[in-house]
């Protein structure tokens, strides 16, 4: 029988083993989570039962503050009206219309009848009679009779209301008879029936007391603060109020925030001087029949501290109710749990930390049929087949460890640089050649974005290239890279590769990822082209050669020595654009070879170009074209390779003149800008095509808008001064306009 080695068997055992270990014992979980969840539970209730309690006393109580406004307010309302309708009935009474009709004799009767009404009606501070002259005639105060009302503005205002025929009322004033604060009330003197003319006005003074005896008949405690329309504070419950007879600003400004609402309302507020939250309901006046308002508003305000105060106490005493009621219900579920489920695991429990322990003998004992008795006896059944299966995996494992050395080993031995990527485009795999290749460590491209750590790119427009690796993954085969791929490395160099991209496929056909290939082609495409490069120099040479050899021959058939010195001059011609060629070869073949020799010296900069203009004159006259040389510094000395400067401006101003168009004009200038020597070359001629521009400074470039027979040269010009411009420090550059065409050089002036 082969037994289980204890060390595998306790990597099965061990998730059991460590979580017995981490959480002491189950019993102590259960008690710990059900404690915790306890403990959320009834902190979650006893919030909600506390704030939708409190919450819910807290609306009775403002709404019963509203009410509690509003039918004070509403009091006053009716109590003015009442004074109106008190008023108005005064003056239709039949003894006071014959009295003020010239009925002198009725005096008395007149007088005894004003002191009832002053004792049955209001209470009034002052009442009076004034005839229709403006003259008061009867007054509660016996030294107004005689007195014109107009001596009297306020009272003068409220009579020639009334004398028109209707009700009049003022708003809070100071009396011009008592000097206490008042509200005037008036009413015409008439028949009941309104037929006869008005005979006079009845005018009363209101007792103030009555509107500070409304306020404090509320049912509710709190601070009752009477304002007229202009804020001002004209009656309160409160005692000796600093503010009394002051305007309000923010009253005020409570008036322009809820402007528009009607109805009384309460919020939640401080004013100028309070020390802590009130309950403020505001209680606009609204008038009640005859009396149509003042635009009054009473704001009734207590401490939230205050009335508040019972909600949160009833509560806080509902809360432990419920809470004590929750813990019991809990309580009672967590013994039943801990001994119908825990029990049984915990046994389960002890029987695999033994079996991890090295005691295989250990096995759970099964006594019921439900759930946890069936969990028992399968994992006697698993513990069994654990043992058998352990020995087989072992081996196993260690056949697959042996392979996985093996591949590994494979892997870093291969030539080429080896890289995986998943469907994310993450880097899983990554071998030693691809560290040489690209400079990036293994530690350092592992994790990584393959676009971030490597960059390939076509050589001929510098765009991105992996569109070979997304057809890989898209169509599930391999594809190859294009032949002008570069990789940029890691410290910005750059390296010609090629190879190509596999999909991963899974064993469901699903692509998971791909492989990437690729190697150091800089051998392969060196020598590819250095053989393209020879044969089209072969070419280049090949045909003025012949041309030269027939001239030769032609002459010798000749006789007529003028025609014998033409030929022996084309031939002639022939054999310099061969010469020309091959030292431009050479050229070419020092500058790729890095073989330069650089020797500077400081020399004038109009010197070195007086003497190419000079050079070139012949050639720009032979096409008709002007060379015209612009700005030059003066007595600017530069520190530089003569030879090489010349050779770059020479070429510029030599392609200028092939390639411009007859009778026109070559440009040439030069300037000194941060340091360094800018020369522009300028023509107008046939234009660069935008498809031929990112191949202007390579080698044998010539212009497919042209024709190029009829034009002498291989199209090296440009790509050694190009060469000589890296080689000095500079840059060379041009831009194309149509048909203007124009050439940079940037050289450093030391």
């Amino acid at each position: 029988m082969l037994w289980l080695n204890h060390d595998l068997f306790a990597i099965y055992s061990d998730p059991i083993s460590r979580l017995h270990c981490y959480f002491m014992k189950l019993t102590t979980k259960v008690a710990l989570i059900f404690g915790g969840g306890a403990t959320v539970m009834i902190m979650v209730t006893s919030f909600l039962i506390f704030t939708s309690t409190r919450s819910i006393l807290k609306k009775n109580i403002s709404a019963q503050q509203t009410i509690s406004a509003a039918e004070t307010i509403d009091k006053i309302d009716r109590i003015f009206n009442n004074y109106l309708l008190t008023l108005q009935t005064m003056g239709e009474e039949e003894d006071f219309e014959r009295f003020l009709g010239g009925e002198k004799n009725i005096q008395p009767e007149i007088n005894r009848r004003m002191r009832e009404l002053t004792f049955l009606t209001g209470p009034w501070d002052i009442l009076f009679i004034v005839d229709r002259n403006g003259t008061i005639i009867l007054s509660t105060h016996a030294d107004e009779v005689g007195k014109s009302i107009k001596q009297e503005p306020i009272s003068n205002v409220a009579y020639e209301k009334a004398l028109g025929g209707g009700l009049y009322y003022s708003d809070m004033i100071t009396s011009e008879d008592t000097g206490k604060p008042t509200v005037i009330f008036a009413a015409p003197i008439k028949s009941e029936s309104g037929k006869r003319p008005v005979e006079g006005v009845i005018i009363g003074n209101m007792s103030w007391p009555v509107i500070s005896e409304a306020l404090n008949t509320s049912s509710i405690p709190g601070e009752f603060d009477l304002y007229n329309s202009k804020s001002i504070l004209i009656a309160t419950n409160r005692d000796n109020p600093l503010n009394l007879f002051n305007r309000d600003q923010t009253v005020e400004n409570d008036r322009k925030r809820f402007n528009g609402k009607q109805n009384p309302f309460t919020t939640i507020g401080e004013h100028a001087g309070d020390s802590e939250p009130y309950l403020i309901t505001h209680a606009p006046s609204l008038g009640f029949l005859s009396y149509k308002g003042n635009g009054w508003l009473l704001l009734a305000k207590a401490p939230t501290r205050v009335v508040f105060g019972p909600a949160a106490s009833l509560a806080l005493r509902t809360t432990a109710f419920m809470v004590s009621l929750i813990v019991l219900i809990i309580g009672l579920i967590s013994f039943l749990f801990i001994k119908i489920f825990v029990r049984p695991v915990v046994a389960l429990t002890n029987t695999a930390t033994a079996i991890a322990k090295g005691d295989r003998t250990q096995r759970v004992a099964g006594s019921s049929n439900d759930e946890i008795g069936t969990l028992g006896k399968e994992f006697n059944v698993m513990t069994d087949t654990l043992i058998k299966d352990a020995a087989q995996i072992s081996s196993i494992s260690e056949e697959l460890q042996k392979e996985l050395n093996k591949s590994k080993a494979l892997m870093e031995s291969i030539g080429d640089g080896v890289v995986a990527i998943d469907r994310a485009w993450n880097i899983v795999l990554w071998n030693k050649t691809a560290t040489e290749i690209s400079g990036w460590s293994q530690n350092e491209a592992l994790g990584k974005s393959f676009r971030d750590v490597v960059k390939f790119i076509r050589e001929r427009d510098r765009e991105e290239n992996i569109m070979f690796i997304e057809e890989a993954m898209l169509h599930s085969k391999a594809f190859s890279m294009e032949g002008d791929t570069i990789l940029i490395k890691k410290d910005g160099s750059e390296v010609p590769i090629s190879d190509s991209a596999a999909p991963i496929i899974e064993h469901d056909g699903v692509v998971s990822g791909a492989i990437i290939i690729f190697r150091d082609a800089s051998r392969e495409r060196e020598t590819h082209r250095l053989h393209s490069d020879f044969a089209y120099a072969s070419h280049q040479i090949r045909t003025p050669v012949a041309k030269a050899l027939w001239m030769l021959e032609s002459a010798l058939d000749k006789e007529n020595m003028q025609e014998i010195k033409g030929q022996v001059s084309e031939a002639y011609q022939a054999i310099q654009s061969v010469n020309k060629l091959s030292e431009e070869l050479i050229e070419v073949s020092r500058i790729d070879q890095k073989q330069v020799v650089v020797e500077k010296t400081d020399v004038e900069l109009g010197d070195v170009l007086s003497g190419i203009v000079n050079d070139m004159a012949i050639k720009a006259k032979n096409k008709d074209v002007v060379l015209e040389v612009h700005t030059v510094p003066d007595l600017i000395k530069i520190t530089t390779s003569i030879p090489l400067l010349k050779k770059i401006v020479q070429a510029l101003i030599e392609n200028a003149i092939i390639y411009c168009k007859e009778n026109s004009t070559v440009d040439v200038d030069a300037t000194i800008d941060n340091n360094e020597l800018l020369i522009r070359v300028s023509n107008i001629g046939f234009g660069i095509l935008d498809e031929d521009q990112p191949a202007v400074f390579t080698k044998f470039f010539r212009g497919k808008n042209i024709d190029t027979t009829a034009i002498a040269g291989a199209g090296l010009g440009l790509y050694i001064a190009r060469g000589y411009a890296k080689i000095l420090g500079g840059r060379i550059w041009f831009d194309s306009k149509g048909d203007r065409v124009t050439f940079y050089v940037s050289l450093p002036i030391s």
